[in-house]
């Protein structure tokens, strides 16, 4: 059995107060208890959350509270606002990169976009040569006034007297006739016009989403 010198009754007490005889967790820290009642805190023995999250990473929760409070550690700060997280493809231009942004929530179409397609219809020559045709009306009776020698008559004395007067006669109804007329020129081009349709309006190109809070630890 080994023999210890040189200590007084004194330091004797001192070592046997400082004797541990318990121990506790304290917000992950290791406290040791002595036999005299003194808490000795040796230190913390079980790691934070946020071990499990290195700078870079990206942490979600659907409450607004920073996760340096949740868990207990790091700086973060909000990260991607009204985006959504795309996995990096290095075969692809626009995500071979961390962090490249890009796209909308709507889009104008121009005419490039449209598909190749027609309206129907046509445009081609007309000739321009046509007639018109009229007639009058078949009320033609009309009279002509000529002069013409009457009849000799014989007077009282035996002669013959001849004169000569007005006489008034009418034709017969036959004024009914028509006139054609012909024009004439070069064929001539014409076109149909097609009434345009659509606004311009930009349509919608998201697609289905939910929002969370997004947050990036920077150290």
């Amino acid at each position: 059995m080994a023999t210890v010198t040189g200590v007084t009754a004194e330091r004797a007490q001192e070592i046997e107060n400082a004797s541990v005889t318990g121990a506790r967790i304290s917000d992950n820290d290791l406290v040791l208890v002595t036999k005299g009642g003194t808490e000795v805190n040796v230190g913390r023995i079980i790691p934070p959350a946020v071990n499990n999250w290195p700078v870079g990473s990206i942490f979600m929760n659907t409450t607004p509270t920073n996760p340096a409070t949740l868990l207990d550690g790091g700086t973060w700060v909000r990260w991607g606002k009204g985006r959504v997280p795309v996995s990096i493809d290095e075969a692809q231009v626009e995500f071979d990169g961390a962090e490249e942004v890009g796209g909308a929530k709507t889009h104008t179409m121009a005419i490039a976009h449209m598909p190749s397609h027609s309206h129907g219809g046509g445009t081609g020559w007309m000739s321009a040569d046509h007639s018109h045709t009229g007639y009058t009306s078949t009320d033609g009776s009309h009279q002509h006034g000529y002069i013409a020698q009457q009849p000799a008559a014989q007077t009282d004395n035996g002669s013959w007297n001849y004169y000569t007067g007005r006489v008034g006669a009418a034709t017969d109804p036959a004024g009914s006739h028509s006139h054609g007329i012909q024009t004439y020129g070069a064929s001539a081009n014409h076109y149909h016009s097609i009434t345009a349709e659509g606004s311009g309006t930009a349509f919608n190109i998201m697609q289905p989403y939910i929002t969370v809070y997004m947050w990036k630890r920077t150290a």
